[in-house]
Order: structure tokens, then sequence, then C-alpha cells
């Protein structure tokens, strides 16, 4: 995708005009304008082709959606676009278009990053911040505790005062707390989670982030779901899952791996449902002698709601790093 400024049209064959924007044709050339020289976007005509899906009328290069009206915005000549993607994935980066722009309607974007060293040689392991190989899903609700090795994560003291956490309750709905730290004394949330997907230090003392490790862990079951290590302010784990009413689009992966000899890893994308406890391998990369890879998924297939999605690696060679990185596009249906 390009974009575009245009100070003077000429060639203009056809014009028409969904919700404000105007479609031109110019020259060999497709001009979506959104109403500023800023928001004008071009592409070669001949590559973009289009579609009604869903009650919405698609604009497409390739398997990419370039934007997409709703009936409204068709319907109606003075309607605003409700949802507008100058392309999914960003090409030169790897991750998506931000909704932030507020052009998304009904759209969102996960981006994850984690990290882990595979202590040994056997067996697979789950990349997330805790010392089990292989993660433990909560089978049911339950209140999560945090607790940090260090006394300055508290009130008063130089790191973390407060953390937010987010997460997903018994229904599989997002939900989201701010927890105050009690330094080496578990500090417990007042809601209760199936699912954490992610905390961080909202408020801290005179060093600006947390002091210590701090551990989230299941109060009852006392299984560990996230870790926010000394002096990251925020959790690297590559669980996500898809809530309610909600569809994922695994957008793309990122991984890297360094050992202090060669070393072969295998890195899946793996998914879970805890209907029937059944998880399988989504995708499969092997790394060797310290490499790097980068996929874009433009075709990906829906995940659906409750579907649990993380990253699994196994090595050749104890004290292998491996660092991840994937993106979402969420889908609220």
């Amino acid at each position: 995708m390009k974009k575009v400024v245009f100070t003077i049209c000429l060639l203009v064959s056809m014009v028409v005009a969904y919700g404000g924007v105007t479609i031109s044709f110019i020259g060999d050339q497709m001009l979506f304008d959104f109403g500023s020289s800023s928001d004008q976007y071009c592409f070669p005509k001949n590559t973009v082709t289009w579609k009604v899906q869903k009650n919405k009328l698609l604009f497409l290069q390739g398997q990419t959606v370039l934007f997409a009206f709703t009936a409204n915005d068709i319907d109606s000549p003075t309607g605003t676009v409700r949802e507008v993607g100058a392309s999914l994935q960003n090409s030169a980066q790897g991750g998506i278009l931000q909704e932030s722009r507020g052009l998304l309607s009904g759209l969102s974007t996960v981006d994850k990053f984690a990290t882990r060293t595979l202590t040994s040689t056997a067996g697979e392991y789950d990349i997330f911040g805790g010392s089990d190989s292989v993660f433990t899903f909560l089978s049911s609700a339950e209140q999560i505790t945090l607790v940090s090795d260090s006394t300055q994560d508290a009130g008063g003291q130089q790191g973390a005062i407060a953390v937010l956490v987010f997460g997903l309750d018994s229904n599989w709905n997002e939900q989201s707390e701010t927890v105050i730290m009690t330094g080496i004394a578990a500090a417990t949330s007042a809601n209760f989670y199936l699912r954490v997907h992610e905390a961080y230090v909202g408020q801290a003392g005179t060093i600006g982030t947390n002091y210590g490790k701090i551990t989230i862990a299941s109060k009852t079951s006392t299984k560990t779901q996230l870790v926010i290590e000394k002096g990251q302010g925020i959790t690297h784990s590559s669980f996500y899952t898809i809530p309610a009413s909600k569809t994922g689009y695994l957008s793309f992966l990122e991984a890297n791996t360094w050992a202090d000899s060669s070393a072969k890893v295998d890195v899946y994308v793996m998914t879970y449902t805890a209907a029937n406890s059944r998880s399988w391998k989504f995708s499969k990369q092997t790394l060797s002698d310290n490499n790097v890879f980068a996929l874009g998924f433009p075709t990906s297939r829906a995940i659906p709601a409750q579907t649990d999605l993380y990253i699994r690696a196994t090595t050749t060679r104890a004290n292998t790093v491996v660092n991840v990185r994937y993106g979402l596009l969420i889908e609220t249906e």
C-alpha cells in the first residue's frame, strides 16, 4: 500500500462516494479519499477487488482487506465510515494497523511478547514466566494472588505500588482490576479469573517500576499464571485466550533463539479448547544456530471464542533462550 497526497487530480474516469469517502480512478490508480490530504490511500486499480460479505462491502488486495463499509455507509451519503483498515497487516513492521486511529469498528489488536530459557534438551516448554515446563490451565475461575520477592513492592516503598491485571471471568468475558501490592505478603484480587492475560505496574515509587520479581498465581490451585520479572514492569507471556463473542485471526509470528553453541529449536503455535481438553499444533517453524524468523498470516483461519493460543518450543541444547512475538486481530461478533 502506498499512501499519497494529491494536489492535482487528472484523468479522473469515475468517482464514487460512500458515507463521505470518495473513491476515484486516476489513470491506472485507485484513490480512496477520506476527506483530508493526510488520509488518502492509493493502489494499482488492477490489484483491487471487491465483494459483499456479512452485509459489508469489502475492498481487497489479494486476501488482505483494505477497506470495509457497512450497509449504512452505502445507503446514506451523509453516513460515516464505520470500519476502515488500510491493510490489516503492515508490511514494514509485520504488525496490524492500529485501531487507535478510530477507524476500525468492532476490531481490536493484541500484541504478545514472551521469552524463556529452555534449561533442558528433553521435553517441551511453554513460553511463559513460570517454572513449570508446561502451563496448567485453570479449570474454574479463581481469585489470584500477587507476591513480590521484595518488600519494596508495596505502598510507600520504592517499587511497585499498584498492578493492573487483565483477564477473563468465568463466562470468558474480559475483565480487569487494579491490585495494591503488599510486598512479600500476598495481595489478592477482588475478581475471579478463568484466564489471566497480562499485568503491568500502574503505579510505582521512586524507581518507577517493580523492585523485585512479582509472581501472579491462582489462589486455590496455586498455579503460576504470569510473572513480572525484576525491573520489567510488565508480564511476558505467550498465552492469550479469545474472549466470549469474539473471533481471533493470527496475523504474524516472530521468533529468535540464542545458545552458546549450535542448537535446533522447534517453535509451535499451540491452540487449546477447554471444552474437550484438546490441544493441537497450529503452526511450526524450526530455527538453527541462533536463528530468527518472521511469518505473516494474511489468510489465517478463524480462531473461535474460548480458544487458548500459546507458543511451545523444544530444543536440542540446554540453556537456549527463545524469544517470541505474535499479533492477533480480534473481531467482535
